[in-house]
């Protein structure tokens, strides 16, 4: 099978583009129009200061937001400050607090613990006291012979 190859000739392309180019430039207006190049120019003009007015209404727009969100910063910081400073005070107060319970508590158990001494000391006097006491009652009876008298019962 014969493959089909579309030749162009080169003298044809040639001839085409110079054809185009020369289409071109008789379709361009050969004189510009003196009031239209002034309301473009005045168009032109117009866009470019409002871009240079949005320009700076976006930049002090962020220079607002910029010193908004310092003062809001600043004020966080200020806050967290206070809030650290009343928690610091009120970790030594209950700090204060529990030492002053301990100490307390402390003095507590020594009060008790001298308390149970002298009670203790007390009751092994007494203890002695009445051993000393049937002591001499049990020599009595039995230098005499006798046993000590016993209560009546009821």
């Amino acid at each position: 099978m014969p493959s089909q190859v579309s030749w162009v000739r080169p003298q044809a392309a040639s001839a085409t583009s110079s054809q185009a180019a020369a289409a071109t430039s008789s379709q361009a207006p050969a004189t510009v129009d003196p009031k239209k190049a002034a309301h473009d120019k005045k168009a032109a003009d117009e866009a470019a200061k409002k871009k240079v007015a949005d320009d700076k209404k976006k930049t002090e727009e962020a220079k607002a937001a910029l010193k908004k969100s310092e003062e809001n910063k600043r004020v966080a910081d200020k806050a967290a400050k206070e809030k650290a400073a009343k928690d610091a005070e009120l970790a030594k107060k209950t700090q204060e607090d529990a030492k002053k319970k301990a100490d307390e508590d402390l003095k507590r158990e020594r009060s008790l613990t001298e308390a149970a001494a002298r009670l203790k000391e007390a009751q092994t006097a007494y203890q002695a006291e009445v051993d000393k006491a049937k002591g001499s009652s049990n020599e009595k009876a039995k230098s005499t012979g006798k046993t000590a008298p016993s209560t009546p019962r009821d």
